[in-house]
């Protein structure tokens, strides 16, 4: 009784912090909902920016010397028009942006590879490099070339055009600054982030490598633990040390990022302690579900599977174990008592 009482009493405090600590993160790291669409390559074919006052990144690249890729906002007179325009590239690359459309002052020359609408004025900013900014969420280090801010004064269709003087590369178009995340592009959030760390160039091996040889470590501890005591872990348990691995997977990944942003920006920034959220809190809680997983004897508590659910929302709340690692959490927690007891290659246990 005592032990299910600590245990429910652990869940509370980790439910508690945990909320505490999210609700501070979508100020502080998640200005931008990704997309990574595709296409644009004219402006008949270009990519539509639903909500264009949302904050959007959009991941792109720039293969060919003479490539443009084209947006089309639908903007309101008032509407507030911010872009903001960078890369993650290292070399020279300095990717430029024209907005076209009515009411737009003429500014600049624009290439004439770039399609204009017809009756559309057109502003032209160069690209510019600065040195290299640190993202906390991505975590990533990126280089900014050009930033517009501006009040819309005519409705009606507007288009941004990315095209580069100076070489090819990775870009992202960032538009509009109304932080909002649906349920769909907050729970896909994880998919979305492995998608980025591929757009920055990193290899699959660079970006599953650490994960991976996490998880695969903890499973053999978990198969000596087992061993020592003589007997196979039940389902439950396996399912909550799984789940816990992929949340701390979570944690080695984002460590393996924010350190190679560390290597190109040569040395720490103030930014890394937002990060660190994203690092510490995953292994927290994958700690705290493997835990309860190996400590569990018998029919797993009631105490462990609300322990299960709460771990499992906060990691959802974190994008902590790409998705696999809540919904096994979930699911342990929700087993019935005979299948939770299973014993991994025999017949249920008692």
């Amino acid at each position: 009784m005592w032990l299910q009482c600590d245990i429910m009493r652990r869940s509370v405090l980790f439910f508690a912090v945990g909320l505490t600590l999210l609700s501070c993160v979508p100020s502080a790291a998640l200005a931008h909902v990704p997309q990574l669409p595709g296409g644009g390559g004219s402006l008949h074919a270009a990519i539509v920016v639903s909500e264009p006052t949302k904050s959007w990144a959009i991941y792109e690249h720039l293969h060919e010397a003479d490539e443009t890729v084209y947006f089309r906002l639908e903007m309101r007179s008032g509407d507030w028009l911010w872009l903001g325009l960078l890369t993650p590239e290292t070399g020279a690359f300095a990717p430029s942006l024209a907005i076209m459309g009515p009411g737009i002052a003429e500014n600049g020359t624009l290439p004439a590879r770039v399609e204009r609408p017809p009756g559309a004025g057109a502003m032209a900013l160069e690209g510019r490099r600065g040195g290299a900014d640190y993202e906390p969420f991505t975590p990533g280090a990126y280089y900014f070339t050009v930033e517009h801010d501006s009040i819309v004064n005519t409705t009606g269709t507007y288009y941004v055009a990315v095209y580069s003087t100076s070489g090819t590369g990775a870009f992202s178009l960032a538009v509009g600054l109304r932080e909002s995340f649906t349920l769909k592009e907050w729970t896909l959030m994880p998919v979305a982030l492995l998608r980025i760390y591929r757009w920055e160039g990193h290899s699959w091996a660079f970006i599953l490598g650490p994960p991976v040889a996490t998880i695969a470590v903890g499973l053999a501890v978990a198969v000596l633990l087992a061993r020592r005591r003589g007997a196979a872990f039940d389902l439950f348990q396996w399912m909550a040390v799984l789940a816990g691995l992929l949340s701390i997977g979570t944690a080695a990944n984002v460590t393996a990022q924010m350190l190679d942003a560390a290597a190109t920006l040569g040395g720490a920034t103030g930014g890394m302690g937002i990060t660190l959220m994203f690092i510490l809190l995953p292994a927290a809680f994958g700690l705290a579900m493997g835990r309860t997983g190996l400590q569990a004897k018998g029919p797993p508590t009631g105490a462990d599977r609300v322990m299960m659910v709460v771990l499992g929302a906060l990691s959802i709340g974190l994008f902590a174990g790409y998705l696999v690692g809540p919904a096994v959490a979930l699911a342990a927690a929700l087993l019935p008592e005979r299948i939770a007891m299973t014993r991994v290659g025999g017949a249920p246990a008692g």
